[in-house]
């Protein structure tokens, strides 16, 4: 079991269904919490490629996770537009947008 992480770089995460997925709830992106290989109790959070977390840009600033042309913006109410909303240009590295 983790009990300490090395930061949360601004995030304000809460567990998923899955107890290694941890979703923000200010930006709404998800990392994946995995345990240090020396010591199991400690952990960090990386995206699928292995990365730290960006910085968390604070609530709704990007609310529009997934691949390009496939993101649901929340804030907007739209899909799959031909020009991206002001939510959906950002440079994340989540699970959800660096798959």
């Amino acid at each position: 079991m983790i009990t300490a992480v090395w930061s949360s770089y601004g995030h304000r995460f809460m567990s998923t269904d899955s107890p290694e997925d941890m979703s923000c709830l200010r930006c709404g992106g998800m990392w994946r919490l995995v345990p240090d290989e020396e010591d199991a109790t400690y952990g960090r959070y990386e995206s699928c490629d292995g990365s730290e977390p960006v910085q968390c840009p604070g609530a709704e600033a990007m609310w529009a996770h997934g691949y390009p042309g496939e993101r649901y913006c929340e804030v907007c109410d739209a899909f799959d537009r031909s020009e991206p909303c002001e939510h959906e240009s950002h440079d994340c590295n989540c699970l959800f947008c660096n798959s």
